[in-house]
């Protein structure tokens, strides 16, 4: 599975370029995950999905402690469009403190 991790420096930034992007991020919980697909969907709650629909997410969005801290957003590449990756590259050089293709 390939995938591409890009850290922002706040979640702020990181929904910013998402949604500019036009992905949909998921409802947030406290410190819990969100998911991230490209279209216009609402997503629930990471706690109240089940593993199917884990399953088809094309990304996660992970922020690491209350708002305004860093946020890790993770794509997988066999599961996002191509166009999307290139756009989610684009804002990851405007917004991201560091990005990395793993």
């Amino acid at each position: 599975m390939a995938k591409l991790e890009i850290e922002f420096k706040t979640d702020y930034a990181a929904e910013f370029a998402l949604t500019n992007s036009g992905f949909s991020v998921g409802r947030q919980q406290a410190d819990g995950q969100s998911g991230i697909l490209f279209g216009d969907y609402d997503i629930h709650k990471w706690r109240n999905m089940s593993a199917s629909e884990k399953n088809v997410l094309h990304g996660t969005f992970k922020r690491r402690g209350p708002p305004g801290s860093p946020t890790t957003v993770v794509f997988r590449s066999d599961r996002a469009t191509g166009q999307a990756l290139r756009q989610m590259e684009f804002f990851a050089t405007a917004y991201s403190t560091a990005a990395a293709k793993t």
